[in-house]
């Protein structure tokens, strides 16, 4: 069985009650973080691509 499983957000997954993974990799950079809270992994992408100038179709 899968460890996640994908969100409607590309690049966020839920791994559990309360945790949710981003995992971003575009262009040799990787970027992986686990949250408790949906909204602050949608916060922590956001600032991720601004920050790395990685475009997120």
């Amino acid at each position: 069985m899968a460890k996640h499983t994908k969100t409607k957000e590309p690049g966020i997954y839920y791994r559990g009650p309360a945790q949710h993974k981003v995992k971003i990799r575009r262009k040799g950079v990787a970027v992986s973080r686990t949250f408790d809270i949906f909204a602050d992994a949608l916060h922590f992408k956001a600032m991720a691509v601004h920050e790395t100038h990685i475009h997120i179709p």
